[in-house]
């Protein structure tokens, strides 16, 4: 009883993502076709079935304890939603879905799932296509090593970017450049600085800029040894980097890059000292004394 409950949960489900697949993106009729007739061997959900009640299983709701995501127009988000459905999946219950989506949008939009997948699902996935489609196998891993070869770029174009943004924000504070340097950070963005008072909103640190900015005359913070890392989805990266000053020395900077729009905005940035092991002792005595 319960595997054939078992069973019936994950057909459901394929049917389901079959009908969410069609659904957020159509296959490649030309206008004078006619409109693909449902293949033969295609189940017909049960009354009263999620599939059977009108489209409501494809737009969001529910399937098999599994919550489908909206229909989205975007092909980005389309085959994003797609590597995330197929990943809940065995390999055998994802290779024919890969299959489809490669009929109707091009081995080159299957690519592009396929590369959003973990590598060891994704083998699993080639090596049952390699079964199921040994004459489209080549075309896949073609266009698997293009769409990887798209990502690395555009993840490295990301990065380019999101480094030259924290660049250039510490070289507008150099020079005393307060509207660049505001202009860098994110509408809700908060700075916390070496002090424990220093803990700004926006607002409160355009004020403090406002009181210490002068033109050419700023703070200068020279930034090194910085890593960057970026989300999967690209809109969000977070480093942490070296500090030179004249006045404080050695300082770490760790701070989080918001993509708005085609934009990196700095949308937190915390500033502290570094303290060595061996007199961090030394420090902790001369903070208590100061607070008392």
């Amino acid at each position: 009883m319960e595997q054939r409950a078992t069973a019936n949960a994950s057909s459901l489900l394929s049917s389901a993502l079959v009908l969410t697949l069609f659904g957020c993106v159509g296959p490649r009729v030309k206008p004078e076709a006619a409109p693909p007739s449902r293949p033969a061997d295609r189940e017909v959900p049960a009354a009263g079935s999620p599939s059977a009640e009108g489209d409501s299983s494809a737009v969001g709701e529910p399937v098999a304890g599994v919550a489908l995501p909206p229909v989205q127009p975007d092909p980005q988000a389309a085959s994003r939603q797609m590597a995330e459905m197929i990943g809940r999946l065995t390999e055998a219950e994802g290779a024919p879905l890969i299959a489809a989506y490669a009929e109707s949008n091009g081995v080159d939009g299957a690519a592009k799932i396929l590369v959003r997948l973990e590598p060891e699902l994704r083998s699993k996935l080639i090596r049952e296509l390699q079964q199921s489609n040994p004459d489209d196998v080549a075309e896949y891993m073609e266009a698997l090593a293009e769409a990887a070869v798209a990502a690395k770029l555009s993840s490295e174009r990301l990065r380019e970017a999101a480094n030259q943004v924290i660049d250039e924000w510490h070289a507008a504070a150099a020079r005393g450049d307060r509207d660049g340097y505001l202009r860098s950070m994110a509408p809700d963005a908060r700075f916390l600085g070496t002090d424990s008072t220093e803990r700004w909103d926006l607002t409160q640190f355009t004020s403090y800029v406002n009181e210490h900015f002068e033109p050419g005359n700023g703070w200068t913070f020279q930034p090194d040894e910085r890593i960057l890392q970026l989300s999967t989805s690209g809109t969000v990266a977070w480093f942490d980097e070296r500090l030179a000053s004249e006045s404080y020395g050695e300082l770490r900077g760790t701070g989080v890059l918001e993509r708005i729009g085609e934009a990196w905005r700095v949308a937190h940035y915390s500033m502290t000292f570094t303290v060595p092991n061996d007199v961090a002792a030394d420090v902790v005595d001369a903070v208590g004394r100061s607070a008392q």
